[in-house]
């Protein structure tokens, strides 16, 4: 069986999250919906270069950013990986 990709809030700061979905909670949903998006992609495909969307894209050396998607007004919401 191969291994799956998961995420994990390990290394988040929780209250500043906390404190963003409270202040912007659409903006928080949408990320991290993409980014299950992306874990789902990953463990079909296996590979970041491969997973075309237009919320995900290559910042260069290794990090890769995640944006919300469809949201009038919204502010500018970013998760790197």
């Amino acid at each position: 069986m191969t291994e799956q990709w998961t995420t994990s809030n390990e290394y988040a700061e929780r209250n500043r999250f906390q404190a963003y979905a409270k202040k912007h909670l659409r903006e928080f949903q949408s990320c991290f919906a993409n980014l299950e998006k992306i874990v789902t992609a990953l463990n079909e495909r296996g590979n970041l270069a491969q997973i075309k969307y237009g919320f995900f894209r290559s910042e260069g050396r290794d990090i890769w950013r995640i944006s919300q998607t469809g949201l009038p007004h919204a502010a500018e919401t970013r998760l790197y990986i």
